[in-house]
């Protein structure tokens, strides 16, 4: 029964007829690859079966205003950062304040929160409109989180860990510059959760679903680029963990990417 039910969702056209939102169990998750974030824009943008990529940015900032609080996903996105929290607090190592980029409705020092019961300063970096209305919901529930639309903003010189989560692909070719200037803050920990990696020399994009009808350019890493770049920073590569890759790419094999974790430390 399950597979006919699998197979029957996995038809595009029933799931249209019954109105079912996108789910990567039954759909192509990446359609088509690029070389770079222009190409990819442009490839989306003549595509007859997507929107184009500005519907979609409209698209994800109205999901803002419906927004009503931070929360938990009981997945296991976060789930060895409490784990890292716990053995570093009683050690030199103990981390006192975090900068999360692109924490959205899900900031990892709310998790730490939960699981480890410790309040750390956390500073999430994320758009104008989600620092807004986030800030307006967390200011009175949550005093230890606060969100800033640019680094400029930021009211703290150093920070002990740099979060990444599942986040550093959406920067729109901006990722090393990004890395650069988080990595100025001197962290003790960087930390990379949920990512997608290939072993070629360069980094290269390809056209994530991002609901039904909307593709969004999406940063697949070279592994080795990204350990090399630590490696010149003086970080090493202390933790590493593969990941269930469950993601169908129309363009490529999964076993030619790879879906990973890293932890890199001074």
């Amino acid at each position: 029964m399950k597979k006919i039910i699998k197979n029957l969702l996995g038809n595009r056209f029933l799931r249209n007829f019954f109105n079912l939102s996108w789910n990567p169990y039954y759909e192509i998750t990446f359609h088509d690859v690029a070389s770079n974030f222009s190409e990819a824009v442009n490839k989306i943008n003549k595509s007859k079966k997507f929107n184009q990529l500005k519907e979609t940015y409209l698209l994800l900032n109205k999901d803002i205003k419906d927004i009503k609080n931070i929360t938990i996903d009981e997945s296991d996105i976060h789930s060895f950062v409490p784990l890292l929290i716990s053995i570093t607090n009683n050690s030199e190592n103990k981390i006192k304040s975090i900068l999360d980029i692109g924490g959205g409705i899900n900031p990892v020092s709310f998790y730490i929160k939960k699981y480890c019961n410790i309040q750390i300063k956390s500073c999430v970096i994320e758009t104008e409109n989600y620092t807004k209305k986030l800030n307006d919901i967390i200011s009175k529930k949550h005093n230890y989180i606060e969100y800033f639309s640019s680094f400029d903003n930021l009211n703290i010189s150093e920070f002990d860990l740099i979060y990444f989560g599942s986040s550093l692909q959406y920067f729109e070719g901006n990722e090393y510059k990004i890395l650069k200037k988080t990595i100025s803050y001197n962290p003790k920990f960087v930390v990379f959760t949920r990512n997608f990696f290939t072993y070629e020399d360069e980094d290269s994009f390809s056209l994530q679903s991002c609901g039904r009808y909307h593709l969004i350019p999406h940063t697949f890493f070279s592994y080795n680029k990204m350990i090399n770049f630590f490696k010149k920073e003086g970080y090493k590569l202390t933790f590493e963990t593969n990941h269930m890759n469950i993601y169908k790419h129309k363009k490529m094999s999964t076993k030619d990417f790879k879906f990973k974790s890293l932890v890199f430390s001074k």
